[in-house]
This record gives structure tokens, sequence and C-alpha cells, in this order.
């Protein structure tokens, strides 16, 4: 299985360049896995039956999200679930400042385990709903990841309140909707539609990740 891990983080629809972090990348997503496969009959993380399915339909997919990304960035990841893409990404750029919000107590609880084993600085977990966890860490953020949670419209919503000005939200959707509806989706907030990087999952299906930027 860890043949799995380095065909994907080579994997050139990435872009990454896992270079000497690779062995520890490794290392880390197959802790990661361990904690998966001990935590998800119990509480439903995913709906993957093993480990080769989180790796091509969760982390894959996760780290399509690094190319909107910056070293050193602070970073929500809004409804993290098992904690994707938040973890993937933190685990390929280390100097992220990684914060995981999620309402869910007990997938709260499972990522704060991952995070204890995998031990990486800079890596946070915070039980709450986003509307209440704003409040106390808003407008803080260069950066706030959405995957498979709610509409367009109100993941902006839910993201606007945690960035500084000229900070971004990155979302992956499907290419179908088009671009006036998204922009539509913006209704009164202070962002602007600055990109679109066309992707495509491990099995070629595509997607965009779009990128709105809180205006300065």
């Amino acid at each position: 299985m860890n043949d799995a891990i380095p065909d994907i983080l080579c994997d050139p629809r990435l872009g990454l360049s896992p270079g000497e972090r690779l062995d520890e990348s490794i290392r880390l997503f197959t802790l990661y896995l361990d904690e998966w496969e001990k935590w998800n009959p119990r509480i439903n993380l995913t709906a993957d039956r093993d480990r080769a399915s989180v790796l091509r339909h969760q982390v894959f997919e996760s780290l399509l999200y690094a190319r909107a990304l910056r070293p050193g960035w602070k970073v929500a990841d809004v409804g993290s679930g098992g904690g994707f893409p938040g973890i993937p990404l933190k685990i390929v750029e280390p100097s992220l400042d990684m914060i995981l919000v999620e309402s869910q107590r007990k997938k709260a609880n499972f990522l704060r385990s991952v995070t204890r084993v995998l031990d990486l600085p800079g890596l946070e977990v915070i039980h709450g709903r986003a509307e209440e966890v704003v409040q106390e860490i808003g407008h803080r953020f260069d950066c706030v990841l959405f995957r498979a949670v709610g509409s367009l419209a109100e993941c902006l919503t839910l993201a606007e309140p945690f960035l500084f000005p000229g900070g971004r939200v990155v979302i992956k959707k499907e290419r179908e909707e088009g671009k006036e509806g998204r922009e539509s989706s913006m209704g009164n907030l202070p962002l602007s539609l600055t990109q679109q990087i066309p992707v495509e999952n491990q099995a070629g299906v595509p997607s965009t990740l779009l990128i709105f930027s809180r205006n300065q």
C-alpha cells in the first residue's frame, strides 16, 4: 500500500515536488491511514471501504488544492470532516499554519487524535460551527478551504469573515456550473472571483478550483 502513496505524490497532475520530503510524507500519510482504519468503522468518517480508496478519492483530491496555496500561509479548513483537504496539504507543505474547523464532536475528536499522532507544529483542531468559531478567530487567515460543504453562496458567506483583506477562498466545484452563477453567489460580499484553475481527479474527471479574493 505504501507504493500507492509515492505514486500519488509524484503524479504530474498535482504539480507537487516532494523531493527530500518524500519519505517523511509517506510516513505521515501511513500514520493518518492507520488512524482512519481505527476510527472509520465507528464514526463513518468517509464512505471509503479501504486505504486505497481513501488515497484515491480523499488524499488525491485534497492535494489538488496545493496549487492555490503559498508556503507559510495561515489556512482554515472549514468543515474538515476526516481532515480533508487540510491534513494532506499540511503533510506536503509543513510551513502552512493549518486550522481544522469541524462542528461534529466525534469527527473533531478524530482530528485531535490524528493531530497528536502526526505531531506536526502548526496543525490545530477547533470544534464548533464556523459561524461561532469565526467570532473568536476571524479576519486572521490568508486562505479558507472548502470541500463538499454546502452551496457556493453558503461557503462564501461562511468564509468571508475569516479573511483579512486580500485573503482568498478556495472551493472545488464541477465545471458545469457557469461563471455567471459563480459570480452571482457572491451577493453583496466584499469578494471577487479572481481565478479559475481546471483540475481533474485521479480518474480524469474534470472540476475547477474557484478562487475568490477578499477586496482590499
